[in-house]
């Protein structure tokens, strides 16, 4: 609604959009990692750390207002690709991929 009234996205998610004005719990977020890390960057649809760490369990790109839900961390980059893909409906083929 914002970007058709001002032609901008909110600069960040605010909480009062969502029920009992708390943003979505991640279900994977033990409370120690911030709930959203909001980025600036027209040219990128996905974070360059998918896995859940101290950036935050949701990213947000506010210039192009995408979000995205960061996956645990594995060991294994295939596992980790195939679990953000299917939690963001992305369709990434390399952990490095910034956009589709």
């Amino acid at each position: 609604m914002q970007y058709a009234s001002t032609g901008s996205y909110p600069g960040t998610i605010d909480p009062r959009w969502f029920r009992g004005n708390k943003i979505p719990h991640h279900p994977l977020n033990d409370g120690e990692i911030p709930d959203v890390h909001v980025f600036s960057g027209h040219d990128r649809q996905h974070p360059s750390h998918k896995t859940l760490d101290n950036y935050g369990a949701y990213w947000y790109n506010r210039d192009i207002g995408v979000v995205r839900a960061r996956v645990p961390y594995s060991t294994s980059s295939v596992e980790v690709l195939a679990k953000y893909n299917l939690f963001n409906e992305a369709a990434l083929t390399s952990i490095e991929r910034l956009y589709d």
